[in-house]
């Protein structure tokens, strides 16, 4: 009697060898191994369960040969993709070589500024600003963040509230679409698009696929973008593909801003300073970690009442969060 040699949690699909019902391939367990992560690492990072990721280290152990094989193969393509996307980025650079960095600053902040007034042109904008309660999230965060630490990342505010927008886009789709041309396109994928200010503009590194990604993933996803963003070593597909928007002008003290859409997304949250301010709850006066957030989209696509959809859905997970989901 013949047994399969495959478990049943094991598939192939377009990615590869996959575990059953996720985007995440054996090869990303193996990256885990081959760094020397133990399980309960590999599980804090993988949007997996238990029980998936031993079906894979299962599969690894009895196919070993085919998946080392297979491993090298796509170590060895993302190598020639990193050097391709080296010589694009030399190609299509809007900058000779010997361009000065002061000349180079100034036509970036002339692009930057037609690639603004372009979308104000073109979106009928429209904000809506909430005030949220992040008393909840203030406790979670001095409770885990040694946690997080521990494990390489830092746990912050935004990155509750790029998990709890990632939420409200599977809730509200309309918000994740974008323009083209006549025609609404709506996105399958989320992927997050993260402002990042740097001394000579404003760079919009993007962490595809977020709506895949745990708390402890998006914490670490955000932290390495920002990062690379600021030594300037982000890959040209990191800062495209992006179907939604966050920008954090509260990091330098703004309680709020009305944010210009990042074409052709149809909207973009800003996020304000989280402070503590005096606030009535059940008709008493209390002092809590407070913030505005503001939802701005592009009136064509989005009604007023949708929009509230989307920021009541968002508030109401921030004011919410369950512990036992970091």
């Amino acid at each position: 009697m013949s047994t399969a040699t495959k478990t049943p949690l094991i598939v192939e699909t377009e990615l590869g060898t996959s575990i059953a019902g996720t985007r995440t391939t054996v090869y990303s367990v193996m990256d885990y191994i081959k760094a020397g992560h133990d399980r309960e690492y590999t599980l804090r990072f993988l949007p997996i369960t238990p029980e998936q990721l031993d079906a894979a280290y299962e599969y690894i152990e009895q196919h070993r040969e085919e998946v080392e094989r297979n491993y090298a193969r796509i170590l060895q393509r993302e190598e020639e993709a990193r050097l391709r996307s080296e010589q694009i980025m030399r190609e299509r650079s809007p900058f000779p070589p010997d361009m000065p960095l002061e000349e180079r600053e100034a036509l970036m902040r002339k692009r930057i500024a037609e690639h603004m007034i372009v979308s104000r042109r073109t979106s009928a904008h429209v904000h809506s600003v909430f005030e949220v309660n992040f008393s909840r999230l203030a406790q979670i965060r001095e409770t885990r963040k040694a946690e997080f630490e521990r494990a390489g990342a830092k746990l912050t505010y935004m990155s509750f509230i790029t998990k709890a927008a990632v939420e409200a886009l599977r809730e509200v789709p309309i918000v994740n679409a974008s323009v083209d041309g006549e025609n609404i396109v709506y996105h399958k994928d989320v992927n997050i698009g993260i402002a990042v200010a740097l001394d000579w503009g404003l760079i919009v590194p993007v962490v595809k696929h977020a709506d895949e990604k745990n708390l402890l993933g998006l914490s670490r996803a955000i932290a390495d973008l920002a990062s690379r963003a600021r030594s300037k070593q982000l890959k040209p597909e990191e800062v495209s593909g992006g179907t939604f928007t966050i920008t954090n002008p509260g990091v330098f003290g703004a309680l709020f801003g009305t944010p210009i859409i990042n074409q052709p997304q149809v909207a973009i949250l800003g996020v304000g300073n989280v402070e503590k301010r005096p606030v009535v709850i059940d008709d008493a006066i209390a002092i809590r970690p407070m913030a505005y957030l503001t939802l701005g989209y592009d009136h064509r696509v989005i009604d007023g009442a949708v929009a509230d959809h989307f920021m009541s859905h968002l508030k109401k997970t921030l004011e919410n969060w369950d512990p036992a989901a970091v």
